[in-house]
């Protein structure tokens, strides 16, 4: 926890294969957060590998029994590499989302924290660039030159419907200067503003837009590692009162 320098380690995820792929997430009904882990066979994973990931586990912190439960997965399929991915698992009102393949398409598997239950969720455009937006998951292409930007919302989950949206982000070449062409959007904020990021430490900023008044501004971070990192981005963390235990 930022706040408290607090670390948890879990413990040893039991197994002979190689990788071991993690997601945290929160379960607001029995108010408690989840860890699903899942092994697969490389390290490194392919698209159309006919590998998928195994051992399905879930940790909850905070109660008295510390070690990892296996979950059934009905839906075979495999997550790449994480260090590969625009962006990581996502978790919203208690649906875990991530980004996985099923054969050789990509496909949104969600994870129900509550009842611990897999499903698959069709996407519109394969795209691994899943974020939060306004509250909603959202499939994020990328922005071009003109700051121009299309969104796909996931409406309805268990209907599978999806709406798009259009977005223009104003003098978007001035705000992004050399840049111009590693910016991601990597969701919003509790105000509605859209944030926008790169992943290098060099001269780190980043862009916010307003909607609402339709304007946006750079905002410029100093003092964040070397040349040779690779940086990643949370945005609107709030820390909670309440203290994790193990």
């Amino acid at each position: 926890l930022p706040s408290t320098g607090q670390l948890f380690t879990l413990p040893r995820v039991k197994t002979n294969r190689r990788g071991v792929l993690s997601f945290l997430g929160y379960d607001p009904v029995n108010d408690v957060y989840k860890v699903l882990c899942m092994t697969v066979l490389r390290v490194h994973q392919e698209r159309g590998s006919r590998v998928v990931s195994e051992e399905h586990q879930v940790y909850t912190l905070g109660v008295g029994q510390r070690k990892w439960r296996m979950v059934e997965c009905k839906h075979p399929h495999l997550p790449p590499t994480r260090t590969n991915l625009p962006t990581k698992g996502l978790c919203i009102n208690g649906i875990l989302y991530y980004y996985a393949w099923i054969q050789n398409e990509g496909a949104l598997i969600s994870f129900d924290l509550i009842s611990e239950e897999f499903n698959v969720i069709k996407l519109p455009v394969d795209n691994p660039c899943i974020v939060n937006y306004t509250g909603k998951l959202a499939i994020a292409g990328g922005i071009n030159n003109d700051g121009a930007l299309d969104l796909w919302v996931l409406e309805d989950a268990s209907k599978q419907e999806w709406f798009k949206v259009s977005i223009v982000v104003p003098s978007w070449r001035d705000l992004a200067g050399t840049n111009i062409g590693y910016f991601r959007f990597r969701g919003t904020l509790s105000t509605g503003e859209l944030m926008f990021s790169t992943p290098s430490c060099v001269n780190y900023y980043f862009i916010s837009y307003n909607p609402k008044e339709n304007n946006a501004k750079k905002v410029v971070v100093e003092g964040i590692g070397d040349p040779y990192n690779y940086l990643e981005v949370y945005f609107d963390h709030v820390d909670s009162p309440m203290f994790l235990s193990l």
